[in-house]
């Protein structure tokens, strides 16, 4: 489940060692999440009990649909990856 339809600026990610991880334990890698990106995918607010402020939402090269949160770096247009839910507590 997402919020509404946005339209944040995203040009780029910022992988780290701990996303990076995460993807790869769902058989994902960057290089798919460029090629979404790519693909000019629906970006949706993200529900605020959730760690990203973003879902980018779109197919990759493969055809494959892709569910992806994300959140803004202090880069203008650079977003990072969400490997984990926000804590709820």
């Amino acid at each position: 489940m997402v919020g509404e339809r946005d339209t944040p600026e995203v040009v780029d990610f910022e992988f780290d060692e701990i996303n990076t991880r995460h993807l790869a334990d769902h058989g994902v890698t960057p290089e798919v999440v460029d090629e979404v990106l790519r693909r000019a995918p629906n970006f949706f607010n993200n529900l605020e009990d959730r760690g990203g402020t973003h879902v980018m939402l779109g197919p990759a090269d493969d055809g494959r649909f892709y569910y992806i949160p994300i959140r803004p770096t202090a880069t203008p247009g650079v977003s990072k990856l969400i490997a984990q839910l926000a804590d709820p507590d």
